[in-house]
């Protein structure tokens, strides 16, 4: 009985470790996957007015018409 006591308390603290690790692990899995759904507002909103200069410019550039804003 004396030396079950020691051999359980070791596999109870190998358990905790890997199962902490295990944790950290998936946490940092999921934060990342976060990190690459959710961009930030701010720079969504600088793609958007980034990608709608572009289009002014290159329908400015193409316009056989000579349209002006």
């Amino acid at each position: 009985e004396g030396k079950e006591l020691p051999e359980l308390k070791e596999s109870l603290n190998t358990i905790r470790t890997a199962a902490s690790e295990l944790i950290t692990a998936i946490d940092e899995k999921v934060q990342a996957l976060i990190n690459e759904k959710e961009e930030p507002r701010e720079t969504r909103e600088e793609k958007l007015d980034q990608l709608a200069e572009k289009l002014d410019q290159f329908a400015y550039e193409l316009d056989p018409y000579g349209y002006q804003d």
